[in-house]
């Protein structure tokens, strides 16, 4: 199952090198991260995390296979499409070329346009991130994320019915979804376009009865592709800048004797402008003493020998320590720290109640000096934050149960081929958020699933409107043709 392998790789590998004190890994995440990483000692907190971290993927398993068994011990046969309307063409055109317009209004309007090459230089990246999340909407991000390459994927689908150029046009649309993923200077926007488009294209081809020679072989590439393209999006901002400036301990110290330089100029002055000194003095302490913590742990694992050696390794911790080392700490500090939320349904939505901060909680707890930071963990992480472990192992099971039925619903009693292929993307999608991050996130961020359930009824609307113009179409037609014939 997709939750599971993502969530082995991005948490467990990484959680049990850490448990375990495997020193090059540790002294390494911590060279990176810059987090003196805090282990449960006593014997209930490490139950918590291991029942945590190995027995909720267990129910998470055992509530999918139950939830598919069930689906199919209700009397529904799966079968193939032997029905593809050719007014479908229209629609996904239509819908995509929208889509794309207000994508491109969406992309000139936040000034990304004018930073193409933000990607090769650090500094400049992370400035055309926050323009862009100061300039578009919630619904524009949604745009990007979900319409497009959902669109783009229905008009791969809906032009199997014509001939080359629909085809050639359909392609066209599924890079400039994928180019508009890019422009937005984020790596997830570029992996989800990526894995629905990829989740299209395979459910497509298998349920017109294209059968795969090699089916296996075909996932393991397509992993391949993703793992590939997430590296090279999380290297090529700090390659550069690696490449060009100083090492880290260089840059720390140099900042540190600006800020000195900075409070010996403020000294002279009385009132605020000394204690602002005493405040720049402060801080150029810390950042020597981080400059002091870096050449010791440097020295403690042996270093690096150039760069692209550690390039490599900054590469290869970014997947495994993504939610692995939150994922502890939510063990120790939930309730130990920070009383149980209460369980989370989006009622602050609504008006009554408050969204949980458990993910500022935690990124406080890991990073005390460096404020404004959030963190993200496996959902069952999450939930246990708000309703404890026997609440968390539950969820864990409803989760995979509700995967499970949600899985074979939509491949198999969904008879619209478009709504079905579309929505088993989704579910898909929804399998690999809940492996990193909240149910919350999961449904209802400017990335979440539940946005792209608008899109799928106005898909299964289209269709079957198109259907019911073909429908008086044909009848208009066999009545002419009776008056004719009399």
């Amino acid at each position: 199952m997709t939750w599971t392998v993502v969530y082995v790789l991005t948490c467990v590998v990484g959680a049990l090198l850490i448990i375990l004190d495997y020193r090059p890994f540790v002294l390494m995440f911590r060279y990176f991260s810059g987090v003196d990483l805090d282990i449960p000692e006593d014997g209930a907190t490490l139950a918590v995390l291991y029942t945590l971290l190995l027995v909720a993927p267990l129910l998470v398993w055992g509530g999918y296979s139950i939830g598919w068994r069930l689906s199919e011990t209700s009397g529904i046969q799966e079968s193939r499409w032997k029905i593809k309307s050719s007014h479908s063409w229209l629609w996904a055109v239509s819908t995509f070329c929208v889509c794309m317009v207000v994508a491109i209004w969406s992309l000139v309007h936040g000034g990304a346009c004018g930073d193409l090459r933000a990607w090769l230089q650090y500094d400049v990246w992370v400035k055309a991130r926050w323009r862009l999340f100061d300039s578009l909407g919630f619904f524009e991000f949604v745009n990007i994320y979900l319409f497009l390459p959902l669109s783009a994927g229905w008009m791969f689908m809906a032009a199997d019915t014509g001939g080359g150029i629909r085809k050639i046009v359909a392609w066209i649309a599924v890079m400039a979804a994928v180019v508009s993923a890019v422009i937005l200077f984020q790596k997830k926007s570029v992996i989800v376009t990526l894995i629905l488009l990829m989740v299209i294209f395979g459910l497509w081809r298998l349920k017109s009865g294209y059968k795969f020679k090699h089916p296996r072989l075909i996932i393991g590439i397509g992993s391949i592709v993703l793992a590939a393209v997430y590296f090279l999006l999380l290297v090529l901002p700090v390659c550069r800048q690696a490449e060009h400036q100083q090492t880290q301990v260089e840059q720390l110290e140099a900042q540190a004797q600006q800020l000195e330089a900075q409070a010996q100029q403020l000294e002279a002055h009385e009132g605020q402008l000394k204690v602002k000194a005493e405040q720049l003095k402060a801080q150029a302490e810390q950042l020597k003493a981080q400059a002091k913590q870096l050449v010791a742990l440097s020295k403690e694992f042996g270093g690096f020998n150039n760069f692209r050696e550690a390039l490599f390794f900054y590469a290869l911790l970014a997947p495994l320590t993504r939610t692995s080392a939150p994922a502890i700490y939510y063990s120790f500090v939930f309730p130990h720290e920070h009383p149980y939320y209460g369980l989370d349904l989006g009622q602050d939505i609504l008006g009554f109640g408050t969204m949980p901060d458990d993910n500022k909680v935690v990124w406080q707890r890991m990073n005390p000096n460096i404020d404004g930071g959030t963190v993200s963990a496996p959902f069952h992480f999450v939930l246990y934050s708000q309703v404890g472990l026997w609440g968390a192992l539950i969820g864990s099971f409803i989760a995979g149960l509700a995967l499970g039925g949600s899985w074979f619903f939509v491949l198999v009693k969904i008879k619209q081929p478009a709504t079905s292929v579309l929505a088993g993307s989704l579910v898909m999608l929804l399998s690999v958020y809940l492996a990193i991050d909240s149910a919350r996130n999961s449904l209802l961020v400017s990335y979440g699933v539940a946005w792209g359930g608008l899109f799928l009824c106005w898909v299964w609307a289209s269709e079957n409107f198109g259907k019911v113009l073909l429908n008086q179409r044909f009848d208009r037609s066999s009545v002419q043709l009776r008056t004719d014939e009399t």
